[in-house]
């Protein structure tokens, strides 16, 4: 959606196209006019207090800066982003691995052992909940619980 001044702006673009003269009095409205939307814009910034970066380090110097250009780039080269895959893909086949042993540990459980492990450290059930569905009294819950806390440490 326009507004009334970006249509007025576009209307003057289009004549002076139309009108093809070109001195210098001419290119110099027309160029204010194609740049009246960027120069609107940084008076915005600088009201709301935003520094710009556009500013020129040794301007008098044979190669003038920009502020912009000192300021490092969060984005990765090429060389560093694919030492970051491979670093990735490296966890995650350490972390494929680890799982991998600590899925063969639990395997060597016991069945009931088993159902209580995953009762109470993934289902996060209570000790008396758990006993009652596993059909066991609580003080078996918790006897099987102690011995589990060591078999929990080695999988760390």
């Amino acid at each position: 959606m326009t507004n009334k001044i970006e249509d007025k702006r576009e209307e003057k673009i289009i004549r002076f196209a139309e009108a093809g003269k070109w001195d210098e009095k001419s290119f110099h409205k027309l160029d204010l006019l194609l740049n009246q939307e960027l120069e609107n814009e940084e008076r915005r910034v600088k009201r709301a207090g935003v520094m710009s970066y556009n500013r020129i380090m040794n301007p008098d110097s044979e190669n003038p800066t920009e502020w912009g250009d000192t300021f490092a780039s969060p984005d990765l080269n090429p060389e560093e982003s694919l030492v970051f895959k491979e670093e990735q893909e490296e966890k995650q086949s350490e972390s494929s691995e680890k799982a991998a042993m600590v899925l063969k540990k639990i395997d060597t459980l016991a069945p009931l052992d088993k159902d209580i492990l995953f009762g109470i450290w993934v289902d996060r059930k209570k000790q008396k909940d758990l006993a009652a569905e596993l059909g066991v009294s609580t003080r078996t819950i918790r006897r099987h619980y102690d011995g589990l806390e060591d078999f929990i440490k080695s999988l760390r």
